[in-house]
């Protein structure tokens, strides 16, 4: 009773060693191992399905790039990246135009996106965590226009004396 087992019908599909703490998880490394390349296969898949999807110059760009032998993962991860940050638009622009000039590197994209200027981010800032939390009261805003009417006045008592 010092070992655990998972069976599938009459063949033995995980093995761990019996643990009697509660709370404790045992894992085993080849599992963990297995598991996390499993799942990085997954995400390259949805990757390249969305990439296609939303940007179907990617195709072709692909294409070129595994003739040529280049690292597809890592071009598929770079271009998800693109499109996420300057949307399907801006990149299928950009991957026709740079085809176009038989340029097939996705550094030269990027170059192309940061010039267009086009980040769906672009304008917006990040808060400060301390920030997230604090609630602003909204108020009536009648008071900034009683404020600028005052100094209005004053701007022009002071324009009548001199």
């Amino acid at each position: 009773m010092n070992t655990v087992r998972v069976v599938d019908g009459t063949e033995v599909i995980a093995e761990h060693a019996r643990c009697y703490s509660a709370g404790e998880t045992i894992e085993a490394a080849a599992h963990v191992e297995a598991l996390v390349a499993e799942k990085a296969a997954a995400r390259a898949h949805h990757d390249l399905g969305r990439l296609q999807q939303q940007v179907p110059a990617a195709r072709e760009l692909l294409r070129v790039l595994a003739e040529r032998g280049e690292p597809l993962a890592r071009a598929v991860r770079q271009l998800d990246e693109l499109l996420g940050e300057y949307g399907p638009g801006p990149l299928q622009q950009v991957v026709v135009d740079a085809m176009a000039h038989d340029l097939f590197h996705v550094p030269t994209l990027r170059h192309a996106l940061e010039r267009l200027g086009t980040s769906v981010h672009a304008g917006r800032t990040e808060l400060p965590e301390r920030l997230r939390a604090v609630i602003v009261q909204p108020h009536d805003l009648r008071t900034y226009d009683a404020l600028h009417a005052a100094d209005a006045a004053e701007e022009d008592n002071n324009a009548q004396d001199a």
